[in-house]
């Protein structure tokens, strides 16, 4: 049988009709795009082993197939691209000013900093009489479950009412899920009606707002006050000072670093976090008692110089016994002033730069500049100098 000419296949094809034709284009396009996934990575390694190389025929049909999968891949693979780029650009407008934390939605950002940095208000468990009255029809009901004028036998059996007070008093909770856990565990209620009488509120929360300066008197102000000011785009890189609270309120804050700190810890390879503090701690306190034995092997002297008279207690029992209410500036600040006395009785007043390599080598292990720590802020340094060692003004000049 005599082979046919390449011309009379060209022209058998060329009246081929229209349907046929565009039948097999689908499955060919079938085929090429059952596997967008397996196409798309393959082009790419082809794409990097062949480089700029165009002298061989197989780099010519590489090239003639990377138009076949670019046509799949706007296909099949762009929504999926494009869906996974939408999610890593989805901004986190919210910013706590606490710690580094960040949140989508104003909700989830307030309930965060009233939860786990400064949560004043209380949830008690119910009274010790195990009844309330009603307002309006002044019903005697049972406070667990709402049974009218319960017995002794109710309370005591059905709620073993009492059973968690101590000295009288029912325990108290910082969150109201944990109170629906208690009663649900221990009183055996799974709905109670009239929680929200079980909630104490704090005292009212003053403060100052570090990107305008002006005073809020109530938490509830704060909130709105300061979401205002992150949907219009602000960030914590911005935020002035301190927040100003009065010192009973500053003393409940948990968990926290100055909030003039937050916008350059949080570009530090590991931000400071309300939910991962600990790894901070635990790393500042092993760094500083290591720095603390090589202290005590080259120690001269026992006796405290009087250039430190107003320093801060011996803070070696302070590491031991408060971290877990420090947090973890405040550690790395005690860190600096053993060292600021060790170095003061070898004679030598500490310089800005001396606290800074310092704070370096237990953040980071090294004293690169380009390690930054908070001793690198001047405002945190100077309220350090003050508080620790009476000011200082001598150890400012660099050596």
């Amino acid at each position: 049988m005599e082979a046919a000419s390449l011309s009379d296949i060209a022209n058998a094809i060329k009246d081929m009709p229209l349907k046929s034709r565009s039948s097999a284009g689908s499955l060919r396009s079938q085929k090429a795009g059952s596997h967008p996934g397996s196409i798309v990575s393959h082009g790419s390694a082809t794409s990097r082993s062949t480089g700029g190389s165009n002298s061989s025929a197989g780099s010519a049909l590489l090239r003639g197939s990377d138009r076949v999968r670019s046509r799949v891949s706007k296909r099949t693979g762009a929504p999926r691209i494009a869906a996974s780029q939408g999610k890593k650009q989805e901004k986190r407008n919210f910013h706590c000013t606490f710690c580094c934390d960040s949140f989508k939605s104003k909700y989830d950002w307030s309930r965060h900093e009233k939860s786990l940095h400064l949560n004043l208000d209380s949830w008690k468990c119910f009274p010790s009489t195990g009844t309330i009255t009603s307002p309006a029809t002044k019903e005697v009901k049972c406070s667990y479950c709402g049974v009218p004028n319960p017995t002794d036998a109710h309370l005591n059996s059905d709620h073993y009412h009492g059973s968690c007070h101590v000295d009288g008093e029912p325990p108290r909770f910082i969150r109201k899920d944990h109170l629906v856990q208690h009663l649900r565990h221990v009183h055996q209620v799974k709905n109670p009606d009239n929680i929200e009488s079980c909630k104490e509120e704090g005292p009212p929360v003053a403060s100052r707002c570090g990107f305008c300066n002006i005073r809020m008197e109530t938490w509830e102000v704060r909130v709105e006050h300061l979401a205002r000011h992150f949907k219009s785009g602000a960030t914590m890189d911005q935020w002035k000072g301190e927040h100003d609270f009065g010192p009973s309120i500053a003393a409940q804050v948990r968990h926290a670093i100055a909030p003039y700190l937050i916008g350059s810890e949080s570009r530090a390879p590991l931000p400071f976090s309300a939910t991962s503090h600990k790894d901070h701690l635990s790393q500042i306190r092993g760094a500083s008692e290591y720095c603390l034995d090589k202290w005590r092997q080259i120690e001269v002297s026992s006796q405290e110089s009087p250039e430190c008279a107003t320093a801060a207690p011996e803070p070696e029992n302070l590491v031991q016994n408060h971290t877990d209410s420090m947090m973890f500036p405040d550690i790395l600040a005690v860190h600096l002033a053993r060292f600021a006395r060790k170095q003061i009785r070898l004679g030598i007043m500490p310089t800005d730069r001396m606290f800074q390599d310092e704070a370096r080598q237990v953040v980071f292990d090294s004293v690169d500049p380009l390690d930054q720590t908070i001793a690198d802020n001047d405002v945190w340094l100077d309220a350090f100098r003050n508080r620790h060692l009476g000011g200082s003004p001598d150890g400012r000049g660099e050596e």
